[in-house]
């Protein structure tokens, strides 16, 4: 990998899993990329498997509800910092996973 790119990898639970009909998948994003980037990305790659009820590709959102989560640190801030190599779970706090 170059330089200015990480890798995370990231595992989809409960209703996600189901409605992304996925498990997980892996992201290259630039080095210095937030969470709310990673945020963007899945849900532009996935925008034609989610409900609006889950994610409004308008504004390129998800619900409250759906949060990623990195093991030992809990929910996660759009504003927070990916690290490369992360491994991290995506879920609904309302269904669980």
């Amino acid at each position: 990998m170059e330089g200015g790119e990480l890798r995370v990898e990231v595992k989809f639970t409960g209703l996600l899993a189901y409605e992304l009909r996925a498990q997980e998948a892996s992201y290259e994003l630039a080095a210095g990329s937030l969470v709310s980037d990673l945020l963007a990305i899945i849900g532009r790659a996935f925008a034609d498997r989610l409900p609006p009820s889950l994610y409004d590709p308008e504004t390129e959102t998800f619900h409250r509800m759906i949060a990623l989560v990195r093991r030992d640190h809990g929910f996660l801030s759009p504003t927070e910092p990916l690290a490369d190599g992360e491994r991290l779970l995506m879920l609904s706090r309302a269904a669980g996973g």
